[in-house]
């Protein structure tokens, strides 16, 4: 009987509790989100002549971040208006962060 007792006090959880696994659970998706978002390096030759406003609208789904949007954007303000087929178009996941990754920025950007 008593550890009947014992085990069900165990299993009891309270407001503190809720609020404590909340939080770790915030903490965890941050953390997620935080690590997702490693610099990698992706390009893409425009498909056809098009508008800016046309590749973009291609190129993005409803799931890109609008901060996502505007730094791919601001990345690329190399292309011609309209965008010729063959343009390179530079696609990276974040900021780079180390030298090497600065390096490699900037050597595709020299590229396109």
């Amino acid at each position: 009987m008593r550890q009947r007792l014992e085990r069900r006090a165990e299993l009891t959880y309270s407001a503190s509790d809720e609020k404590r696994w909340a939080e770790e659970r915030e903490r965890v998706l941050a953390e997620r989100e935080k690590a997702s978002r490693v610099f990698e390096l992706g390009w893409m030759q425009s498909p056809t002549t098009q508008s800016q406003d046309a590749l973009w609208s291609n190129l993005f789904t409803e799931e890109t971040k609008e901060d996502q949007k505007q730094y791919i954007k601001s990345c690329n303000s190399h292309l011609n208006e309209p965008v010729r087929e063959g343009e390179i178009v530079l696609l990276p996941t974040t900021e780079p962060k180390t030298p090497e990754d600065k390096k490699l920025f900037d050597e595709w950007l020299e590229q396109a």
